[in-house]
């Protein structure tokens, strides 16, 4: 499942969303979507995009 989840991340252009969540000023949201990007670099396509 999870390699779904990436490229259907990817191909809903959620990528984008997730960075810019990575300015917000609260360490769990940051720390949060930190972890999220570090799963979606699994996907090579998705480490290009990030």
């Amino acid at each position: 499942w999870s390699v779904y989840i990436r490229a259907a991340v990817r191909k809903e252009k959620g990528l984008p969303i997730l960075v810019e969540l990575l300015r917000i000023d609260n360490d769990r949201v940051v720390c949060a979507v930190a972890t999220a990007l570090r799963n979606m670099a699994l996907d090579v396509r998705n480490k290009e995009l990030i």
